[in-house]
């Protein structure tokens, strides 16, 4: 029997093996509303995970906005990538900004694990796309572009 909500199927509901004979359509009404029971179990956990999402994105933007606002000697950069890392659960974040070279840019600010090898970097960007999937890693700063 399929776990199914608006025609996005969550998984399968299977019984086997009944002890006293062949299933019954009373066992095919039960097993119905036990698959529909769990679809919405499961779509309201995920309403529940979005609600909660939106909530902490809330805070956390409420957050930036009054650090911001309080004293004009917060570094804004600072801010941002701290409440981003959080936010994400990310193990870092960093705000990239041009160097003010041709094509350069360097890493104005980072938060998180690796944070302080990374601040600084300079970053010379290549013509080609390339996709990358964690988990991250930073070395040492060697002297040379990364």
């Amino acid at each position: 029997m399929p776990i199914t909500i608006d025609s996005e199927t969550f998984g399968n509901l299977y019984l086997t093996n009944r002890a006293g004979g062949p299933f019954t359509s009373d066992d095919e009404e039960l097993v119905t509303t036990l698959a529909a029971t769990a679809a919405i179990a499961i779509s309201n956990a995920r309403l529940y995970g979005d609600a909660c999402r939106a909530q902490r994105l809330s805070e956390t933007l409420n957050d930036v906005t009054a650090a911001l606002l309080s004293s004009p000697h917060h570094d804004a950069f600072s801010i941002v990538t701290r409440h981003l890392a959080s936010l994400t659960d990310a193990d870092m974040a960093s705000v990239i900004v041009s160097d003010g070279k041709e094509n350069g840019l360097r890493v104005q600010d980072a938060w998180g694990t690796g944070a302080g090898l990374a601040e600084g970097t300079a970053l010379r960007p290549r013509p080609m796309t390339v996709l990358f999937r964690g988990p991250w890693t930073v070395s040492p700063a060697s002297g040379q572009d990364r």
